[in-house]
């Protein structure tokens, strides 16, 4: 799956180069001792430029395996974009955004069904874009399901969305 989701990036980078892949990791692959010699193959064959690749790894996952934190410090030596997933939601720590070498943070999507009415997951979804923002990290709103919920968005700063009914970002 990884080999087919890069080569298929390599392809439409050559019309759009700014095309870039996310892939979900496992935290069993992450277990696997040579996952990062793996991807780096994967990249020189297919000749997809590593910043084009984008490892998502749930936040859940994170600090309690030290073969997973690893593998995550092994992917961005490689030049891998790496993105927390379903952030708020899991383990939640300000110290994986410390610790880790993460580029992106995705919003859960619990906290933008209701962000056009509820003041506290507005307040949250500001924080965090603001924060990340601070730290060099972009945040992405999952879950976008309305025009409403866009404007908001796009009016607390919100770089990126990713609309739940087409996985396509759209802003």
């Amino acid at each position: 799956m990884l080999e087919q989701a890069c080569r298929r990036a390599a392809e439409w980078a050559t019309e759009a180069p700014n095309v870039s892949v996310a892939v979900n990791l496992s935290a069993r692959q992450f277990q696997q001792h040579d996952l990062v010699r793996e991807i780096d193959s994967v990249l020189s064959s297919t000749g997809l430029n590593p910043s084009q690749l984008c490892s998502r790894s749930r936040e859940r996952r994170h600090g309690r395996h030290r073969a997973h934190d690893q593998g995550l410090n092994d992917l961005k030596s490689l030049g891998v974009k790496l993105a927390i997933d379903d952030f708020g939601t899991g383990y939640s720590s300000l110290n994986y955004l410390k610790r880790l070498p993460v580029d992106v943070v995705k919003l859960d999507r619990s906290f933008v069904q209701e962000l056009d009415i509820n003041a506290v997951d507005s307040a949250i979804v500001s924080a965090v874009i603001n924060l990340a923002d601070a730290i060099g990290m972009m945040a992405i709103a999952e879950g976008v399901e309305t025009a409403d919920q866009l404007e908001r968005l796009t009016s607390l700063g919100c770089p990126m969305v990713q609309d739940i009914t087409s996985p396509a970002n759209v802003g």
